[in-house]
Formats: structure tokens, sequence, C-alpha cells
């Protein structure tokens, strides 16, 4: 009709990016995991495409992308995916394939534990609001049921707010952190 021609159809080939983000050889998972938006993958597309890392698993993927190079980066909450931890190398994804990607932030990232009491009574879910690198925005880390918390955080010193579960304020931590190290606060009264 109307003397056009139908064209053929256009095939995008597409291909899957897939890995493990880990600290010191095992997954970046359970409480170190817990941040208010969850811990993410972004591949730098203008888009700010990103992928949900698997709390329990740390394992992030993305599926049907475009043909191409890609380097990964892991972000500890998805609002924030800028304020990266670490980056895998970069990757080539191919047509109808699935390329592995691991991300190791053993090297740009230290671990921060202990427990968070009041009054030698531990505080359920307690928050630690953190500031992005730029100031402007604000992301959490959650703690547990039992007030134990843990940190994936870059190296240097660190100041951090403690709010109860409903934000009320309760005091602050003050720490430094080393790359590929378990600094533990112990109980933090």
């Amino acid at each position: 009709t109307g003397g056009g021609q139908r064209a053929d159809a256009t095939d995008f080939e597409t291909g899957t990016l897939t890995g493990v983000v880990s600290w010191n050889g095992s997954p970046v998972s359970g409480l170190g995991a817990e941040t208010s938006n969850g811990p993410c993958v972004n591949i730098g597309l203008s888009s700010g495409t990103t992928a949900a890392t698997n709390r329990s698993t740390g394992v992030y993927s993305f599926s049907n992308l475009a043909v191409g190079t890609y380097t990964p980066k892991f972000a500890i909450d998805c609002a924030y995916y800028n304020y990266s931890l670490g980056q895998g190398a970069t990757t080539a994804v191919t047509a109808g394939n699935t390329s592995v990607a691991n991300i190791d932030i053993t090297a740009t990232a230290g671990r921060v534990i202990g427990v968070i009491t009041v009054n030698g009574v531990t505080v359920a879910y307690p928050r630690f609001p953190f500031r992005n690198q730029t100031g402007s925005g604000v992301w959490e880390y959650y703690g547990d049921s039992t007030g134990h918390f843990e940190f994936f955080l870059p190296p240097g010193t660190h100041t951090v707010p403690v709010n109860t579960s409903s934000g009320t304020f309760i005091g602050q931590l003050s720490f430094t952190v080393t790359a590929a190290q378990t600094t533990d606060l112990g109980a933090t009264d």
C-alpha cells in the first residue's frame, strides 16, 4: 500500500555479562550488602544502567546487552552508582554468549564490623547514613536485629552517624579503614 516496501527485520545482537563481587575471596553478601537501595553494578552507559547484586550470593547479571565491551563497576548502593568501590576487567560481550567479569574489591575496600548498644542493650536494626563522594546524597547501611553491622568502605578515616531503626540519632562512630583488612569495632555503646 502506498508504494512503500516492507523492510527486512532488524536483528540486534546481544549477549550477557555476569560475575561475582567479592572481597578477600568471599562474595560481598549478608550484612555487608544491606544498604538502603541495595548494592549494584554499573556498566557506564549514558543511561546509568545498573544491575542489582544478589544480597545472598554477590552475583550480578546483565542480559540482552548490545555486543561491545563493558567495564563493570561495583557500587554499594544503587542510588549512588558513581560511588564505586571497585571494578572488573573490561570485557567483550558477544552475540548469544555469556561473558564473565568478576569484581574483587579487596584492594579498594576494607570491612568494618561491630555491634551497636545503648546502655549495654543492643539496638535492633541500627542505621548508618553515609554521604556520597560529592556530599550530595545519603545512602545507608543497616544493622540486623541483634545490632550487628558490617560495612565495605574505601580506605581512609570515616565518621558516620548512628541512628535507631526509626531514624533517631544516638551517636556517631569514627574509624579508619584499611584495604583488605577488617576493622572490628566490637560492641559500641
